[in-house]
Formats: structure tokens, C-alpha cells, sequence
């Protein structure tokens, strides 16, 4: 998520909000976290499965998570230039 966006998941102050967080809250679409950067919607859900709060919700394995990656159409996130 970092490398999409540019900054953490979930920020917070201090680590209490960062536990409940990163326990309890979905993960913010990339548009949410930067302004500037238009992802597609099969990007922001790779992201949401590869961070899936139960295990068995995330991908099986890294060659699975590849794969995935690379059936998202591209490209499959760009900066947009403001006017």
C-alpha cells in the first residue's frame, strides 16, 4: 500500500489508534490516501485481499499474489497532472 500511496495504511498518533486500525478498519482505496493517483478498481482490490484482516481471505501464497497482480489491466495506477 505504501508503495502506491506513498504513506502508511493507517495513520494515527499513537499506537493504541494504530492497533485498532490496522484490528478493525477496511482499507482505504488508493484515491483516498492521494489525491493525485487514479488507480483501477482491480488494483484497489488486490491491495484490500493482499491486506485481508483473516488470513484465509489474503492470497495463498506470492506466486498467487503475482498472478494476480499481473491480470490487473495496465496501466493499473497513474498520477494525475493538476490543472
Amino acid at each position: 500500500y505504501e508503495l502506491f500511496a506513498g504513506r502508511p495504511v493507517f495513520l494515527g498518533d499513537d499506537p493504541p489508534s494504530l492497533l485498532r486500525a490496522h484490528a478493525l478498519e477496511p482499507v482505504p482505496a488508493l484515491g483516498a490516501a492521494r489525491a493525485d493517483l487514479a488507480a483501477r478498481p482491480e488494483l484497489d482490490a488486490w491491495l484490500c485481499r493482499a491486506l485481508d484482516k483473516a488470513p484465509r481471505g489474503r492470497f495463498p501464497d506470492a506466486r498467487a499474489m503475482q498472478l494476480a497482480l499481473l491480470a490487473v489491466p495496465t496501466p493499473n495506477a497513474w498520477l494525475t497532472v493538476p490543472r
